[in-house]
């Protein structure tokens, strides 16, 4: 019994530990962009799979939802 109690609270406490890990990485603090993106095009833009109304020069993530913004194909910028 006490084996899987020890268990169960050191389960626990790596998915504390682990999920912010996962969570930050891949992003700088600074703006919030990819670490591994590149470079950044002048006048392209991103947006929000889930909210269209978002829309950002940079890629990172949706205020709303958290959701990875994706890059706007060109034929559906001269759409709008």
């Amino acid at each position: 019994m006490k084996s899987k109690l020890f268990v169960l609270l050191l389960t626990v406490a790596t998915l504390f530990v682990a999920i912010p890990a996962i969570a930050c990485c891949g992003t700088s603090s600074a703006d919030n962009t990819p670490i591994q993106s590149g470079k950044v095009i002048p006048g392209q833009k991103y947006t929000c799979p889930m909210h269209p109304e978002v829309i950002s020069d940079k890629p990172g993530q949706c205020p709303k939802c958290w959701m990875k913004l994706v890059l706007v194909k060109k034929s559906d910028q001269s759409a709008k």
